[in-house]
C-alpha cells in the first residue's frame, strides 16, 4: 500500500460535509465552533500515516484553515474514502474515533451507488 498526503481541499470537503450534516462531534469533542481544529486533527493523522509508512519525518506539514465551500456528495464521499485509505497506516488509527466517525459521515452523505449514478465516478483526491 502506498500513502500520500491528501490535499487541504480534500480535508475541507470532509469538514464541510460534517458541518452541513451536523456531525462535527468526533471523539466526544464538538468542533462546530472550531472547524480548523477538526481539519487539523484529520491532517495530522494523515501526516502520521505517511511518516509511519515511509519511516521518514515530513518537515513541510501544513496548518489546516477551514474555508466554507460547496462540494457535491460525490466529492464529499470520495474525499472521505480517499482520506481513510491514506490515513489508516498511522499507529492507533483504528483505535482513534476517526474511522467510526468517517463511516457515520459517509452514511449521512448518502448511498454510494445512488451518488455514483447521479454524479459519476467518485473522485479520489481533490
Amino acid at each position: 500500500m502506498s500513502v500520500f498526503i491528501v490535499s487541504p481541499k480534500t480535508i475541507n470537503a470532509i469538514v464541510n460535509a460534517a458541518i452541513r450534516r451536523g456531525m462535527s462531534v468526533c471523539g466526544g469533542v464538538n468542533y462546530i465552533c472550531n472547524p480548523d481544529a477538526l481539519g487539523q486533527l484529520l491532517a495530522d493523522m494523515n501526516f502520521d500515516s505517511y511518516e509511519y509508512r515511509y519511516g521518514i519525518r515530513r518537515d513541510e506539514k501544513y496548518t489546516y484553515r477551514y474555508t466554507a465551500e460547496e462540494f457535491t456528495p460525490a466529492e464529499e464521499l470520495g474525499s472521505c474514502r480517499c482520506y481513510d485509505y491514506q490515513a489508516c497506516e498511522a499507529p492507533g488509527y483504528y483505535e482513534s474515533p476517526i474511522p467510526n466517525w468517517l463511516s457515520s459521515l459517509e452514511s449521512a452523505i448518502g448511498d454510494p451507488k445512488e451518488i455514483e449514478t447521479r454524479y459519476g465516478k467518485l473522485p479520489w483526491d481533490l
